[in-house]
């Protein structure tokens, strides 16, 4: 343990503050992984967007190439 290899509580209570980094490290454990929710939602939202859009054009390709009948 720490304690070992210190003489006072006070060197513990500095290492114990300093191994927090002011809060930012708590703040990236909370954002990094919405961020990274977002941007897999993101992309997955313009790939479904790509392949709507395909699959429209191969729709409207077919149906102006289809014989229409003479009723």
């Amino acid at each position: 343990m720490l304690t070992e290899f210190s003489n006072s509580s006070s060197t513990l209570y500095d290492t114990g503050v300093l191994a927090h980094q002011g809060g930012w490290d708590e703040i990236l454990l909370v954002a990094g992984p919405i961020l990274l929710i977002v941007v897999v939602l993101w992309r997955a939202t313009r790939r479904a967007e790509k392949i709507a859009a395909s699959r429209e054009a191969q729709a409207a390709s077919l149906h102006e190439s289809s014989p229409t009948t003479g009723d």
